[in-house]
Formats: structure tokens, sequence, C-alpha cells
């Protein structure tokens, strides 16, 4: 598994987190994805650091969900959205918690 920018994975959350809010707003029962694009293109991305793979089988998401956001077309029902949204951002938390850790690993040299 490739490491993360830390800074590719701040702006990731930033947009699930707004993607988020926009689902929490709504009270439809279906989202159609195009109304969604923060929340696609944060698929999108996270799949181009992993793959369809990873996501269907770590993520647990189903294969014809992840493929009607990576195309960007259909619609979804709104309890699948908020499933999606939380999983990636649960995955992008653990990779930054992930890169603190190893920060917090690296030992400065001693003073002279």
């Amino acid at each position: 598994m490739p490491e993360l920018v830390l800074s590719a994975v701040h702006r990731l959350l930033d947009k699930l987190d707004k993607a988020i809010r926009k689902l929490g707003a709504r009270k439809a029962e279906n989202v159609n994805l195009a109304n969604f694009p923060e929340l696609v293109e944060v698929v999108r991305e996270v799949r181009g650091w992993t793959n369809a793979a990873f996501m269907e089988a770590n993520l647990k998401i189903n294969p014809a969900v992840l493929s009607k956001f990576i195309k960007r077309r259909g619609s979804v029902p709104l309890h699948v959205a908020r499933a999606v949204a939380e999983r990636l951002r649960n995955y992008l938390r653990s990779q930054d918690q992930r890169s603190l850790s190893a920060r917090l690993a690296i030992k400065r040299p001693a003073k002279k």
C-alpha cells in the first residue's frame, strides 16, 4: 500500500466533511451522485491511490456502488452514500494517524 501524502489526506478529509454535511441535510431517500462532486472526487482519488479491489475488500464498498461513484452516474440510497463517506473518512483518518506516529518516531539528533 503506498504511503499517502499528508496534505492530500487533509484535503480529502475536508472535502468529505463538506459532503457529509450536505448528506446530513438531505431528506430524500435517494441521492443523485452528480449533486455530490466532493464525495465522488474523494472516491476517485482514493481509488487511484489504492485500487478497486482494496476498496471492495477493506472498505467494504459494494462493487456496483463503487462503479456508480467512479462513473458519477445514477443514484444510490441516502444511507449508502453516508456509509461510503464514513468508511472513506475512517480510512483517511487512519492514514493520518499512521503518518502522525511515523513523524513522532523520528528522533532528533542530540545537541552537542
